[in-house]
């Protein structure tokens, strides 16, 4: 009967620790249920811009008539009104938005000169133009190279985890222009004389 007794109590013992050891086995798959840490992919906060395309148009901002008269030849400074007004803008065709500033920066480079920034506009008052012209008949003028431009760029989280692809246009102005067109002459069709002479003669 002692015998007997041992057995079970040995028995007892073996599945007792039997299911002790189940237990402490599981416990590690209780870590591996842990979401994974996610990966960085880029620098957190930062933007990578590149322009598409870009072109540029010389625009008339002010323009007006002036007649010199005979004996009135050399220096003439006019006050000459608006005609048009280009705003310097920056539009997105995706729902992530990026810097307006850094957009024109990037476009500045691309082109070679410094563009107005997003928001700035040309002169919405009269200009003073001043030349040196002989007796006729003109328009006086001011104008500005206006560019047009597409870029696209990929913008990243704050977490350096996620990469959202951005694009849009541009629009922003330089290189200005004074003058005077004489009514009387003929220009090229890309130049400021030509448009001026369009506009006022």
């Amino acid at each position: 009967m002692q015998l007997n007794h041992r057995r079970s109590a040995f028995g007892l013992a073996a599945v007792f620790l039997s299911v002790a050891g189940s237990a402490i086995a599981a416990a590690p798959a209780q870590a591996s249920d842990l979401s994974p840490q996610a990966v960085v992919i880029c620098e957190p906060n930062t933007t990578d811009l590149k322009i598409t395309s870009k072109s540029s148009t010389r625009t008339i901002t002010h323009a007006q008539y002036f007649s010199i008269p005979a004996g009135g030849s050399g220096s003439q400074t006019k006050s000459v009104s608006k005609v048009a007004t280009i705003k310097a803008s920056v539009s997105y065709s995706s729902t992530t938005t990026v810097s307006a500033n850094a957009v024109m920066g990037e476009f500045s480079e691309a082109v070679g000169v410094e563009l107005a920034l997003s928001g700035e506009a040309t002169k919405s008052s009269t200009e003073s133009v001043t030349v040196t012209v002989s007796a006729g008949k003109y328009a006086f003028f001011h104008g500005e190279k206006k560019f047009n431009g597409g870029w696209t760029g990929n913008k990243c989280n704050s977490n350096g985890t996620v990469i959202t692809p951005v694009k849009g246009t541009a629009i922003s102005f330089a290189v200005p222009a004074e003058g005077a067109a004489s009514c009387s002459t003929t220009y090229a069709s890309s130049t400021f004389e030509y448009k001026a002479k369009a506009i006022a003669c």
